[in-house]
């Protein structure tokens, strides 16, 4: 397919992606990673990786940038981090590694939930498990996406009306999941990015970890452009390799919609 489907990924990927960040210091806000927001039954939270959460947990605070970034609104989103970290549900493996497990889902009190709600969109966790799982119909097409923060591509902060604004730069790297292999009863997926031939790939993805794995379905119009139908979310990005042909590494399906989800019925029935 050669299309620019920009626009129909800026309209239903990017305002469930959000990006995490460190403002213990305003004057040097640091990106931790990104994550999906989703929802189970009346439970809204955000879906992540371990080594991400880890990294929240580790502050008092935590701001939350969520897209498509608009160049004339400042977000201001913060959450105070003890609200809800013992509430959250991680899988992690030490060392970190290409194996994982690394995934993770922070619950979000009722108050900040509505106010991620007021710009972003939660994924449904039980209709995503029936679309994870199901296959693409005869007449539609489909492509694989990664949704999240790139720190390579994220300029300087700069000082506008004597107030620091950091913009987060975040890439939706259109692709292809090439191999599933299950390792410790978790599903690991390798992405390979599949970049226009006018874009240039950023040197490390860092700042993507967390961020949601999409396999997205169209439909080829008569007149040669298509038309969205469906987003399945079949990923969490955790880990890249090695330079050169960088990929990534990301929990697929069965991690989120097995594991995770059986958790969080578990603990909220």
């Amino acid at each position: 397919m050669s299309f620019d489907f920009g626009p129909i990924m800026d309209a239903n990927i990017a305002p469930s992606t959000i990006s995490f960040l460190k403002i213990a210091n305003p004057a040097a806000p640091v990106l931790f990673g990104s994550g999906t927001l989703v929802k189970c039954r009346n439970l809204r939270g955000i879906l992540t990786c371990g080594h991400v959460f880890e990294a929240v947990a580790t502050q008092n605070e935590i701001g939350i940038l969520l897209y498509p970034v608009v160049s004339t609104t400042r977000q201001q989103f913060k959450i105070d981090v003890p609200e809800f970290v013992s509430d959250s549900i991680i899988f992690s493996a030490t060392p970190k590694s290409a194996d994982g497990p690394d995934l993770a889902f922070i619950p979000l009190p009722d108050q900040h939930a509505e106010n991620l709600a007021s710009l972003g969109t939660f994924v449904d966790l039980d209709i995503g498990k029936t679309r994870a799982f199901t296959s693409v119909p005869v007449d539609e097409e489909c492509f694989e996406a990664v949704s999240g923060a790139i720190q390579d591509l994220t300029p300087p902060l700069r000082i506008e009306d004597k107030k620091a604004v950091q913009e987060i730069s975040g890439l939706m790297n259109v692709g292809n999941v090439i191999s599933t292999v299950t390792l410790n009863g978790f599903d690991i997926v390798t992405f390979q990015p599949n970049p226009g031939p006018n874009f240039k790939l950023p040197a490390s993805y860092g700042g993507t970890s967390g961020g949601g794995i999409w396999r997205v379905l169209v439909k080829k119009q008569e007149n040669g452009c298509y038309s969205h139908r469906q987003n399945k979310l079949i990923g969490v990005a955790f880990w890249e390799t090695d330079l050169p042909n960088r990929k990534i590494i990301g929990h697929g399906p069965e991690s989120i919609f097995e594991n995770l989800l059986d958790e969080i019925n578990r603990r909220w029935p």
